[in-house]
């Protein structure tokens, strides 16, 4: 919610520089996309069972949200928060 918030701001303060608002607004489908996949693990491992015929499925879920998070928060110090900087 916060990155929201705060990507709708920075997206009215740059919106003259089409460039960087093309690179805010990618930033923010990510997150979304980032958020999705996070709450859809969430719902499904509410209700499956996690043994050891599932547990590698588990795993690799994880994984794959734990590698995107990281990727992205990656990014954004490299990327974005340098822009934000210019503010």
């Amino acid at each position: 919610m916060y990155f929201a918030c705060f990507a709708n701001a920075a997206a009215f303060l740059f919106e003259a520089d089409d460039v960087t608002l093309q690179i805010v607004r990618d930033f923010q489908r990510e997150m979304d996309g980032i958020a999705k996949a996070g709450l859809d693990f969430v719902r499904k491992y509410r209700t499956t069972l996690v043994d050891n015929a599932t547990v590698g499925v588990f795993q690799h879920d994880l994984e794959a949200i734990g590698a995107a998070v990281s990727k992205r928060m990656q990014r954004e110090e490299e990327v974005l928060y340098p822009l934000y900087r210019t503010m």
